[in-house]
């Protein structure tokens, strides 16, 4: 569901602005190659996506969406392969606790599992504490606006 939300935005985004469609069939792109070469040459596809920047007219939100769509899916991809200290580097890099939705949230567990591998248990608590409470704030929000 997170994924069919995310891209319904990035096209809703790209529509009218053909910079900004060939922006997000780059990323599609990059998530396609990805998911079709387990090896870390399926990683430079979402590393080349995580490094090209968004075009003028790119919402910040859907831009930032984006970003940490695809850190999330390179660190998960780092950590099955034993690379706890890749995972984590990507997955800091991505995080903007400014923002508190469920891509913050699975960063902050991926976060937590390459930590826990690194031996850090302490720190992997701390951000699957952090990630039960995004998620907790996401839900209030959620029955609140069910609620009216």
């Amino acid at each position: 569901m997170r994924r069919v939300l995310l891209c319904l935005g990035l096209v809703a985004c790209a529509a009218s602005d053909p910079a900004a469609q060939a922006w997000v069939d780059e990323v599609r792109a990059a998530h396609v190659a990805a998911d079709g070469d387990a090896s870390e040459a399926g990683d430079a596809s979402l590393r080349a996506a995580l490094a090209s920047a968004p075009p003028e007219g790119v919402a910040a939100a859907a831009a930032r969406a984006r970003r940490q769509d695809t850190a999330y899916r390179l660190a998960r991809r780092l950590l099955r392969r034993g690379d706890a200290a890749g995972a984590e580097a990507v997955a800091d890099d991505a995080l903007d606790l400014e923002t508190m939705d469920v891509l913050t949230a699975s960063l902050l567990v991926v976060r937590g599992e390459a930590r826990e591998a690194l031996g850090r248990a302490r720190e992997a608590a701390a951000d699957y504490h952090e990630a039960l409470r995004v998620n907790e704030r996401l839900l209030d929000r959620a029955l609140a606006e069910e609620g009216r």
